[in-house]
């Protein structure tokens, strides 16, 4: 069965980002089986800090969530550019690439980078076509 996830935008994330998140959740959740409830947060930064090292997103097993970059501003600057559209694709492009750590987890397997750049582009270019 899939769920639905819960979107939640931190009042500083760009609104504009969210609603793409939101779009992208429920058309992922229409090629690719959604188990649990997730929580995704679309956080108003560029990046997070994970172990020292700088992410766009995360994945968190235990409380089934998942944090996106909602930071238009930062996220333009860091892409180059001046239009929203490629920032908006980049959030996007992050929540496909966690919710492949997602389906790891989800089926009992281990947690790893391996594989998970092939699976983001096939859960973008499926879920973009819907």
């Amino acid at each position: 069965m899939t769920q639905a996830a819960k979107i939640l935008r931190h009042s500083r994330a760009s609104p504009a980002i969210a609603r793409a998140i939101d779009d992208f959740v429920r058309r992922l959740a229409r090629v690719t089986e959604i188990k649990h409830s997730l929580t995704v947060i679309v956080y108003p930064r560029a990046t997070l800090t994970i172990n020292g090292d700088a992410a766009f997103g995360a994945f968190e097993a235990g409380l089934q969530t998942i944090w996106v970059p909602g930071d238009m501003r930062k996220l333009k600057s860091i892409l180059k550019t001046r239009s929203d559209c490629p920032a908006i694709e980049m959030a996007v492009e992050t929540l496909c690439h966690e919710i492949a750590h997602y389906e790891q987890w989800r089926d009992g397997r281990k947690l790893q980078e391996r594989g998970v750049a092939v699976r983001t582009r096939t859960l973008y270019r499926l879920a973009r076509k819907l």
